[in-house]
């Protein structure tokens, strides 16, 4: 973005104020410039880090657990900071923790529809309720970047045994409750500056 350009050496000064040379007649000289077309565009994107963003929480009311037989379900969009998510969980579990564990992954929605199509960073964690006691919940926290690979959790969350176990209160009346809070976000700011053309 520099506004002034040049030449810091043009000529030698001997050969300026030779008059031979026609630079310099009767002690006087003649300075121009000529501007061609010039048509500018710059984009930028600047990067950074919000800790404990504004509606940065989002709970998941998953009833019917036991009824659930597709291998996975999504949450609606929440959106954290400009950015849409969804919680995908697993309720029997997901590859080699089918049967054993239940699974759970926080993933981005639009990444490619996102300016420059840059990674989102974010720390977060991800939590399934215990409804009768708070100091029971099962919670663990994740950091990563998300871009290609557009999910990331935890494919052990918690056993299937315990998440069923209907004296540890994770699964009421049929309805299992998980929520993330994200702790740190990235969030990107792009920019565009376009200069008129110069005749």
């Amino acid at each position: 973005m520099k506004k002034e350009w040049g030449i810091a050496q043009l000529l030698p000064l001997q050969t300026f104020k030779n008059p031979a040379f026609g630079y310099l007649v009767n002690d006087s000289c003649v300075f121009g410039v000529e501007v061609l077309i010039i048509s500018y565009t710059g984009n930028w994107e600047s990067i950074s880090l919000v800790k404990e963003p504004n509606n940065g929480a989002f709970t998941w009311k998953i009833e019917n657990f036991s009824k659930l037989n597709e291998l996975f379900y999504y949450s609606n969009v929440f959106n954290v900071e400009g950015i849409n998510w969804k919680l995908r969980v697993y309720p029997k579990g997901d590859g080699k923790a089918k049967d054993t564990s239940f699974s759970f992954y926080l993933t981005l929605q639009d990444w490619g529809s996102r300016p420059m199509k840059k990674a989102v960073y974010a720390e977060y964690n991800l939590r399934v309720f215990n409804q009768l006691d708070d100091d029971e919940h099962v919670e663990k926290k994740g950091s990563n970047w998300f871009k290609h690979e557009p999910g990331w959790g935890f494919r052990s969350f918690m056993s299937l045994r315990d998440l069923r176990d209907a004296s540890k209160w994770f699964i009421v009346r049929d309805t299992l409750i998980v929520d993330i809070v994200f702790l740190v976000i990235s969030v990107a700011d792009v920019s565009s500056s376009k200069k008129p053309n110069i005749v």
